[in-house]
């Protein structure tokens, strides 16, 4: 019986290598696999390394416009129609984050009190949002955010619960503020509350 004979020094030991290598390959390529996928990867704050974003209890990442830290809450009674108050200020590129507004109407008669929502930037000259409230306006860009009715009696409550209502975007050091107007209805009072964030993009 004639011997087989192996060409260019190909021997036994080498098929059993390599079916080895293709066992040990078809093994570990699902652990390959997994440990491409799932790799750890955070997502931080780009000022501050030490802020990482987390996940909900549902395993979902929430992404949000909202300031944090303390708001602060101010309280304030427009007596009578053509009043206007001022809810909140600031200087560029910081901006007035409004996330909760309380109008109550005093009773009255039968109808509704209007109110109007502005956003300021100054655009010229050295005025400042105390100007604004004051009713000076020169040298201000008002732009109106929201136009709101309150029935005489009742209260409307607004809660920017996801991004809050942000005043207009200015350059540095720019003043940008938000005022709520009374402007039309009984003489009756209106009381209101507002909770405003500082907050710097």
């Amino acid at each position: 019986m004639p011997k087989l004979k192996l060409i260019h020094g190909f021997q036994p030991r080498h098929v059993v290598t390599m079916v080895v290598a293709v066992c040990v390959a078809v093994v570990l390529a699902p652990v390959a696999v997994f440990a491409a996928t799932g790799q750890l990867v955070n997502i931080a704050d780009g000022s501050n390394a030490a802020r990482l974003s987390k996940l909900n209890g549902s395993n979902e990442l929430a992404v949000t416009q909202r300031p944090s830290g303390d708001g602060v809450s101010n309280a304030f009674t427009l007596s009578a129609p053509a009043a206007r108050v001022l809810l909140g200020q600031n200087a560029g590129p910081g901006r007035v984050a409004l996330t909760q507004l309380t109008i109550a109407q005093a009773s009255g008669t039968a109808g509704s009190a209007q109110f109007i929502m502005r956003g300021w930037y100054r655009t010229s000259g050295t005025g400042t949002c105390a100007n604004v409230a004051a009713g000076t306006s020169a040298g201000f860009t008002g732009l109106i955010m929201r136009r709101l009715a309150v029935p005489y009696g009742e209260t409307l409550v607004l809660d920017w619960n996801g991004p809050a209502l942000l005043s207009p975007a200015t350059g540095v050091g720019v003043p940008n503020c938000l005022t709520l107007d009374y402007l039309s209805g009984a003489n009756t009072p209106a009381y209101v509350g507002a909770t405003v964030f500082i907050y710097t993009p």
